[in-house]
């Protein structure tokens, strides 16, 4: 087996692992196992558990910010643009749910490593640069920056959560109109 095969077997035991035992009850030897090599093996390709989550939330990141930005059309309005983005990103963790559940479970852990941060700056950064020209434009609340996010990010991982039960939402154009309406109602000026 090469490498990089190597390498993806790890990456795929540790996603099945950490979503089914958690980040903290997941021991390094049980992915190792469970990829099918000696823990040696994985140490080689990964020096410690923190670089495992790192290469394994970047794997997943790259994938879910071309999602993301898929058809994002930077000439449109801020609201537009931010449709976009709720729609892809319920429709990514409809098709992801397992990556979706390790983005979670890694914001929810206090103890997440420098390069896991980085990581999610880069999804909060293209945010960032929407509510601000939003604000700037008046087409958001004057409230900080951060509030909005948290605020849209919790009403949307809501709705992810809704769609996760109910699946046929996720191609539903009045369900999807209402759902961006509630996001854009709480952080969106009338």
């Amino acid at each position: 087996m090469s490498a990089v095969q190597t390498r993806q077997n790890i990456l795929h035991a540790a996603l099945t692992m950490l979503i089914d035992r958690g980040l903290h009850g997941t021991a390094t030897s049980a992915i190792a196992k469970k990829a099918g090599v000696a823990t040696g093996t994985l140490f080689h390709h990964f020096p410690s558990k923190d670089a495992l989550l790192t290469a394994l939330d970047h794997s997943i990141e790259f994938n879910y910010l071309e999602a993301l930005t898929l058809g994002l059309d930077h000439e449109d309005s801020v609201e537009d643009q931010l449709r976009t983005i709720l729609i892809n990103g319920l429709r990514w963790a409809q098709d992801h749910p397992r990556q979706h559940r390790f983005r979670q479970l890694l914001a929810a852990s206090p103890n997440t490593a420098h390069g896991i941060q980085n990581s999610w700056n880069q999804e909060r950064t293209l945010l960032m640069v929407l509510v601000e020209k939003g604000r700037h434009e008046g087409r958001l609340k004057n409230l900080p920056t951060d509030l909005l996010l948290d605020v849209a990010r919790g009403i949307t991982e809501a709705l992810i959560s809704h769609v996760a039960a109910n699946p046929e939402l996720a191609d539903d154009p009045a369900f999807l109109r209402q759902a961006f309406s509630v996001v854009w109602n709480a952080i969106g000026e009338s």
